[in-house]
């Protein structure tokens, strides 16, 4: 699928308010709402837009985050990132140019992170694993940097160019 500059527009609308009805997209775009509807439904399709969440703040529920770069053997990266994924805790998990394993967690207390600690040094498959809380975020931004100059081209695959 090959995103024109309305699509971009509207995907730049829907990462600022994801709530927004096909209406209120149609009226901030002029678009009708049976096009803004059928563009929205297509990149959905196209696996573009993953889905529409409420963006929580941990902080203000009592709970923390903690950022941990793991060292394993190349050969055993799916593996450590399939028990990674299994656990509630990790919320992230990045696969790094340089082999490494960079995981975002959070947990609502201390004994939840030991408990992470201890989950982590079971997995055999990890040499080395460096952990540290998170004192301050300051700036948490959408992934995706949605620009009418960038060049999506999804045909069976994600491509960036």
């Amino acid at each position: 699928m090959k995103l024109d500059g309305r699509d971009f527009e509207i995907l730049n609308i829907l990462q600022e308010n994801g709530r927004l009805s096909f209406r209120q997209i149609s009226e901030i775009t002029g678009l009708s709402v049976p096009t803004v509807s059928s563009r929205i439904n297509d990149m959905e399709q196209a696996g573009i837009i993953r889905g529409y969440k409420a963006d929580l703040a941990p902080e203000n529920l009592g709970e923390f985050s903690a950022v941990a770069e793991i060292v394993v053997r190349p050969s055993e990266a799916d593996l450590v990132s399939e028990e990674l994924s299994k656990n509630p805790a990790v919320r992230q998990i990045f696969r790094l140019s340089n082999g490494k394993i960079l995981i975002l967690c959070t947990f609502t207390g201390l004994s939840s992170m030991n408990s992470f600690s201890f989950f982590i040094s079971s997995l055999s498959q990890i040499i080395s694993c460096e952990m540290a809380t998170v004192t301050d975020t300051m700036k948490e931004e959408c992934r995706a940097i949605v620009h009418q100059d960038s060049a999506l081209l999804f045909e069976g695959k994600k491509t960036v160019q």
